[in-house]
């Protein structure tokens, strides 16, 4: 039945068949010439599919034909087409808004036996700047007058669609298309708003649908070629795919596309005002619409096959717009975080490259990055740089000055050394000196050594993380609060009773009284049975914990780590490059001529993977391969009288 609504449809010359190049597979249409038509003679028609649309036919109030080239700016070649759609026209069916479109023929998009089938789609389109008259594109969502659906925010606009045959029950529904690529009003920019393209199954469910949104870039012509692998059935076996001026911008390949029980398609191509329902008699609101390139083919191909052929700008070499606003938060001793506002572009941003006093630091394919692994009490300027899928790369951005605060040393791995076996009640005293206000370490007594997560072997404990804790049974509690200072020592007394498995945590701030932390607490939950303690531990999960003077049952013990602090270390002690690549050479740079000393390397449990002597020395090249796998190491440098710790990080 022929349409009751009034469309105004201006097509600037017609279409000719290019078939030498293509397969009978091939649908192709580029408005070169005064006819409308398709390989094996399938028809084009109108969105009401009873008038076949070429140079001698006239039907008034649908189609106008013109044999008059159409000169359109940057498009080469003789004609487009033109689609024109204005309010005064009308409803179409009552209350399904204002369309004028073209229909092209029936696609092959399920096979008897289920399976997926491959066709592609190739359009260019060109929706002009706002202007006057007939040229007058409106956006906003006073255009519609009543939308149909507030909901969305507005009215819609749908360019292209591909439609199931009116009238089968498919999933339930008989209308919805399966795919559309639409516009529709955006925050941000509501008088041009955002192409959505969105494909369905099932449009019952709210929840069996996708949608990418695409950016408008008006007064220029944009090139598409689209993928669709039709699942039409319970499997996501389907795909869709979509470039934009060259640049792929959608890619699922785990989706379910169309409904089940869809043997055929069609595509329908022009605009679509499907909230346009006010019947207002006016032309004061108009879209406007150019296509050229028309093409579908029906199986696999390629991006390159399919392309279209006079493509003006799809060649994407505009930039991105400069990221700005660059500011810093979590700002540490070894890095900070860094944000700015996003930048855009005519295709799309794919990331960001970060760089730190002019050379690459980092990427990130959001607008934050945190920036680790820098020296502290240092000064650092950072800039940021857009870039698109074609290699476009933006301006520098503003640059913005960081500076990371004093640093809090070396974190200390896990550091076990052997006491004689106590059994019974014995006291335990040590001086500490935490490298910042609110550190992670722990200090205690075990029957094992332990590493890794195996805090559970350690019976008995103190805890330094923002106050001073000991282990009672399942949690780290206190009978007093005592919070440290860095810098400042503490001296801690534990009297340990083995036998009944309970102890006594004692602390004494630097220049203060004693403080009882916890009296008559438990060893550990899973160390409620053990008989005997052998070892004495260590572990900070963030900086470092100056130990010294260490006496367990009345014997002194040597930890190597009373000058582990960042103020007890030479600053010309360097490892480089750090981070190190698995397999590189790593310089260690003594900062000075060593006659005597020590390298130990121990992995983030503890254990030491690596050692040797140095004499009269002060630089020297190890070669890693074989000797330290991915990962974080304390390099360890002592004499008879210090010790320099610095973390390593091999990737």
């Amino acid at each position: 039945m022929k349409s009751k609504k009034s469309i105004s449809i201006i097509v600037a010359l017609g279409l000719s068949i290019f078939n030498p190049l293509f397969s009978q597979e091939v649908f192709f249409a580029d408005y070169d010439a005064a006819t409308i038509g398709g390989t094996g003679n399938v028809a084009v028609t109108d969105h009401s599919g009873t008038l076949t649309i070429n140079q001698n036919q006239f039907y008034p109030g649908k189609c106008i034909l013109t044999e008059t080239p159409l000169a359109v700016t940057g498009r080469p070649g003789n004609g487009v087409i033109r689609f024109e759609c204005k309010q005064s026209d009308g409803n179409y069916a009552s209350t399904k808004g204002n369309r004028a479109e073209l229909k092209y023929k029936s696609q092959t998009c399920n096979s008897s036996n289920n399976e997926p089938t491959e066709i592609w789609y190739a359009w260019s389109l060109y929706i002009p700047n706002p202007g006057t008259g007939v040229e007058k594109w409106v956006g906003n969502d006073n255009a519609y007058g009543n939308p149909k659906d507030a909901g969305d925010g507005g009215g819609r606009e749908i360019y292209m669609q591909v439609h199931a045959p009116d009238g089968i029950n498919l999933d339930g529904n008989t209308e919805n298309p399966p795919l559309a690529f639409y516009r529709k009003p955006n925050s941000n920019n509501p008088n041009v708003g955002m192409f959505t393209l969105t494909w369905r199954w099932n449009i019952n469910a709210a929840n069996e649908s996708k949608g990418v949104p695409i950016s408008i870039e008006l007064g220029e012509w944009s090139d598409y070629v689209m993928r669709v692998v039709w699942s039409n059935s319970t499997l996501n076996n389907g795909a869709i795919e979509l470039w934009k001026n060259g640049v792929k911008i959608v890619t699922d390949t785990t989706t379910r596309v169309g409904y089940r029980n869809m043997v055929t398609s069609y595509l329908k191509q022009g605009i679509y005002a499907f909230d346009w329902n006010s019947n207002i008699a006016t032309d004061a609101y108009t879209a406007v619409a150019y296509y050229d390139e028309m093409k579908i083919y029906e199986g696999h191909t390629t991006y390159e096959f399919m392309k279209p052929r006079r493509t003006n700008n799809s060649s994407d070499n505009q930039a991105p717009t400069v990221p700005t606003t660059l500011t810093s938060s979590n700002i540490g001793s070894t890095g900070f975080t860094l944000n700015w506002n996003a930048s855009s572009d005519n295709v799309g941003v794919i990331g960001y490259d970060i760089y730190l006093n002019g050379v690459l630091k980092s990427s990130s394919a959001t607008t934050s990055v945190a920036i680790t692994g820098l020296t502290s009490s240092s000064t650092f300027i950072a800039t940021v740089k857009a870039k698109d899928a074609a290699g476009n790369i933006s301006n520098e951005s503003s640059p913005l000055t960081v500076a990371t605060v004093f640093g809090c040393g070396v974190p200390v791995p896990w550091t076990s050394f052997q006491i004689a076996p106590q059994t019974s009640t014995f006291t335990a005293e040590f001086d500490a000196t935490p490298a910042s206000d609110n550190m992670d370490g722990l200090v205690g007594f075990s029957t094992s050594t332990p590493s890794g997560s195996l805090y559970s072997l350690i019976a008995c404990a103190t805890q330094f993380k923002t106050n001073i804790f000991a282990r009672n049974a399942s949690a780290y509690v206190a009978e007093n609060v005592l919070a440290y200072t860095a810098g400042n020592k503490y001296h801690v007394k534990m009297v340990i009773n083995v036998a009944t498995r309970k102890y006594d945590v004692f602390v004494t701030p630097q220049g203060g009284t004693e403080v009882i932390i916890g009296t008559n607490y438990s060893f550990r939950t899973e160390q409620a049975s053990v008989t005997s303690l052998n070892y004495f531990s260590i572990i900070t999960q963030d900086c470092n914990l100056k130990l010294e003077n260490l006496v367990v049952a009345g014997t002194a013990i040597s930890t190597g780590l009373s000058n582990n602090n960042i103020t007890d270390i030479d600053k010309n002690f360097r490892l480089y490059p750090n981070p190190l690549t698995q397999n590189g050479d790593l310089t260690i740079d003594f900062g000075e001529k060593l006659e005597k000393a020590n390298l130990e390397i121990f992995d983030i449990n503890g254990k030491m993977v690596y050692s040797r002597s140095i004499e009269n020395a002060s630089k020297m090249n190890l070669m890693t391969n074989g000797v330290l796998n991915k990962g974080f190491y304390l390099v360890k440098v002592s004499d008879s009288q210090n010790s320099i710790n610095q973390k390593l990080i091999v990737k």
